[in-house]
């Protein structure tokens, strides 16, 4: 319903109503914005028309923003569809209407997500745990182009958050310690690197424990939001579950020359989305955050009965009935190409084990959501 014939309605009820207002607070974003008000998404996933009289106060805050130390006062005609906002005020019937809003600029938003992302692209780690110290050190496997290489992560002065079990996204991390850290799980570091990369002097530390999956589809129920799928690992029927919050993402198609170094088709050049730098050099194993940093986000009904998929949820569902968090579909040639680049991995002086993140997906060694994706 429109926003003005929203208000309209309100204001007939209201005069037959004869009980106090509800007092309420809505967190979400703006659908769509009028002079009288504005349509509100709200992390519930509910739709609310919010009512404006002309008295509501308006503040911006810069996003991340812990408290109204910074607000600044702004206009209702500030507001924005896509902005994130905080409204305070009453129920009357079908309709809120508001007494303050607190703003969250979308552009400013995606300007900080973009800093964020870029910071723990060029001073960040990522792999996986392989060794806890009492003194704060933490070792971890990262994959480079010969292989897994130990990094030395030293968290002794380091903040830590831990991945929610559902969730790889950043925005559902938790506060934890260091001592919630164990050997195989996800984990990237934000710090200091030394002049050889051997070491990182950490200040932040996102880690999580998760289980992939990945095989071909043998039957599909989009009603239900299940599939099921062969495990390419252990040969065994996994039924995979959704929910309306799992991140559906599908692999570009392949290069003509198959999974090798000539890249993906129709993703902006060579190594696709990006450039070259999608690719690692010399035809090792795809950069798997870049790629996943740049698919648009798919749906359910995308994937077909004989298709490969790579499925990611936490570790402690029940065996072989997993709720995912994560699929990324048409993940037979990425698959491939993985296999191949471990494969003359293995074969090369100084090759390290090729470990993912089963133990038998090497080269996916880690799916996390970096802070910034939402």
């Amino acid at each position: 319903m429109p926003v003005r014939l929203s208000i309209l309605w309100c204001w007939i009820s209201l005069a037959l109503m004869a009980q106090s207002p509800e007092a309420v607070r809505l967190l979400g974003t703006i659908q769509a914005v009028a002079s009288d008000g504005l349509s509100l998404v709200t992390d519930q996933k509910q739709i609310i028309a919010v009512g404006n009289e002309g008295k509501a106060q308006v503040r911006k805050v810069a996003p991340g923003a812990r408290d109204m130390a910074q607000a600044q006062d702004v206009q209702w005609t500030d507001l924005a569809a896509g902005d994130r906002v905080l409204v305070r005020g009453y129920r009357l019937k079908d309709i809120v209407l508001a007494e303050s809003v607190v703003l969250m600029s979308a552009r400013e938003i995606a300007k900080r997500n973009d800093d964020l992302r870029r910071e723990w692209m060029s001073r960040g780690v990522a792999g996986l745990v392989d060794k806890v110290n009492p003194n704060g050190e933490i070792t971890v496997l990262v994959r480079g182009e010969q292989g897994m290489k130990p990094i030395t992560v030293d968290a002794s002065g380091a903040t830590f958050l831990r991945y929610a079990r559902d969730s790889v996204r950043f925005a559902d991390a938790r506060a934890s310690v260091i001592a919630d850290v164990k050997k195989g799980d996800q984990l990237r570091a934000l710090g200091d690197r030394a002049a050889d990369s051997s070491r990182l002097k950490a200040e932040k530390v996102l880690f999580g424990t998760f289980r992939s999956v990945a095989g071909a589809i043998t039957s599909l129920d989009e009603d239900k939001g299940t599939m099921a799928l062969k495990d390419q690992v252990t040969g065994k029927q996994v039924v995979v579950k959704t929910k309306p919050e799992s991140q559906i993402k599908r692999m570009p198609e392949m290069g003509a020359g198959g999974p090798g170094p000539g890249g993906f088709r129709g993703q902006g050049g060579p190594g696709g989305p990006g450039g070259a730098g999608m690719m690692r050099p010399g035809g090792g194993a795809p950069d798997i955050n870049a790629l996943l940093e740049r698919m648009p986000a798919s749906q359910l009904k995308d994937l077909k009965v004989g298709e490969t998929i790579i499925a990611s949820a936490a570790v402690g569902e029940q065996p072989g009935d997993l709720t995912a968090f994560l699929i990324l579909g048409n993940a037979g040639g990425l698959l491939a190409r993985l296999a191949s680049a471990a494969e003359n991995t293995q074969r090369g002086p100084g090759a390290g084990q090729s470990m993912g993140m089963t133990g038998g997906l090497g080269g996916l060694d880690s799916m996390m959501g970096m802070p910034g994706m939402q």
